[in-house]
């Protein structure tokens, strides 16, 4: 680079602010651009230069003077820069039309965040730091109960699905779902909820005492429909005889398992009404208690939960008759049928977990709605908009030899209900404090989607 020989410099006036005698440091300028020039007195780089490009400056390693061309006739000239400016931090950015100016970092945003009232607001008062061990999420999970470990019999089947799935609603039990079929689809159902599954033998204890250790709940059911339909081989009535022989003694050895591990309050669930029964006689404690090996003698706290007629059973006695639908009741038009919801057999057993001062010890009736198949066919028909009728039986056709051998082990429940031997008026029934959400038939009607179907509605 040539250098050009100095001369006079340009006497300029002081600046505003600065006394003239004192010594100041000589502006820069740089060509004026096409518009309005632009003045930066405090630019230590040439002007026009690049941001990126001013950053990276440094002078000549062999120049002792560096020319800056200036708006006035003669050039000036600027000492040497000293190792001190050298190694200083780089000069602040100058936006010049030429130079665009970069984005703005996430620091500048989080600054410019600060300055807005609430944002500061919100940095001086954490409330969560504030509030500490009196923040109510904290509270809420200090004061949360311990889980309730629950063991569920028979978690495949119908009622043993419903209990699990009400226990898990309430969120507050650990479930072990024991079953003897582990290859149903309440077992993808109940893995996906984090249940966990064991396949158990009924007739071997080893197979689930285990489990029962610590467990505060037990639901326990009869399994006579099961267990008379594994008998296919056998006639009647020995077949019905052999699947009761059967249900007596494996849940004979589940109670006794149940005392062993002393758990803390056992369901007791027996079907009724219709469905299937204990012992012949239903309602009557002294025969019911007598299947499990009498679990008053064993002191075992205990609720029997005497379960209905389901409601969804409508949709099997439905087909098509020649003038429309046709409901095949066993049992006489005027016959009183107790009935309930069996998806809800979990709010009842909740029910007797949840006030044991009241269901200890006690028999517990599942009794939504009574009606007789008289009742239940005119409602249908008015939901369906179509006429329903039932077969019309006769105390003669029920009491005959084919109606035994189509019942089988249902034709004694069946017969209580004929003969006026469950009165449901006078039983201890489930009141609408222990389940409030109770299904009547129509609610039941306006959930159950394959009556929806059946009905066509």
């Amino acid at each position: 680079m040539s250098t050009v020989a100095p001369t006079q410099p340009r006497v300029l006036p002081a600046p505003i602010g600065i006394p003239a005698g004192r010594a100041r440091a000589p502006s820069c300028t740089r060509p004026p651009l096409a518009s309005s020039p632009t003045h930066t007195p405090f630019s230590v780089t040439p002007l026009g230069t690049p941001v990126s490009a001013a950053r990276a400056y440094s002078p000549p390693p062999h120049s002792s003077i560096i020319t800056i061309p200036t708006t006035g006739s003669s050039p000036k000239t600027l000492p040497p820069s000293s190792p001190i400016l050298s190694s200083s931090p780089p000069s602040p950015k100058v936006a010049t039309p030429s130079s665009p100016v970069s984005p703005s970092s996430p620091k500048d945003k989080e600054k410019k965040k600060l300055h807005k009232p609430w944002a500061r607001m919100g940095a001086l008062f954490d409330m969560d730091s504030m509030l500490g061990a009196l923040d109510p999420n904290r509270m809420a999970v200090a004061s949360a109960p311990e889980p309730i470990k629950a063991c569920i019999f028979g978690a495949e089947t119908e009622t043993g699905l419903a209990v699990c799935r009400a226990l898990l609603h309430a969120r507050n039990y650990t479930i072990t779902a024991l079953m003897v079929d582990d290859k149903t689809p309440a077992t993808e159902e109940l893995l996906a909820q984090g249940v966990k599954v064991v396949q158990v033998d009924m007739d071997s204890p080893v197979s689930y005492a285990r489990y029962l250790a610590g467990s505060k709940a037990v639901y326990l059911s009869s399994n006579v429909l099961a267990l008379h339909a594994i008998l296919q081989h056998q006639h009647e009535p020995k077949r019905t005889e052999i699947a009761r022989a059967a249900d007596r003694c494996q849940l004979g050895k589940a109670v006794r398992a149940c005392s062993r591990a002393k758990v803390g309050h056992v369901i007791f669930r027996v079907n009724a009404c219709g469905h299937e029964v204990v012992e012949n006689v239903l309602g009557k404690t002294k025969v019911v208690m007598e299947a499990p090996e009498d679990l008053d003698t064993l002191g075992i706290q205990h609720t029997v939960l005497h379960t209905t007629v389901p409601y969804n059973r409508i949709t099997e006695w439905l087909d098509d008759g020649p003038n429309g639908l046709r409901l095949n009741v066993p049992v006489p038009d005027d016959v009183l049928i107790p009935m309930f919801a069996i998806e809800q057999t979990g709010d009842y057993v909740l029910a007797a977990l949840r006030n044991p001062k009241r269901w200890c010890g006690q028999e517990m009736h599942a009794i939504a709605e009574v009606m007789t198949p008289y009742q239940i066919a005119q409602r249908l028909s008015k939901v369906a908009r179509r006429p329903v009728d039932t077969t019309h039986p006769t105390r003669e056709e029920f009491d005959s030899f084919e109606s035994h051998e189509k019942l089988a082990c249902r034709w004694d429940a069946w017969a209580q209900l004929v003969n006026h031997e469950y009165v449901p008026d006078i039983l201890v029934k489930a009141s609408k404090q222990d389940v409030p959400n109770e299904w009547s038939f129509d609610a039941w009607l306006k959930e159950d989607m394959k009556i929806h179907q059946r009905l066509k509605f």
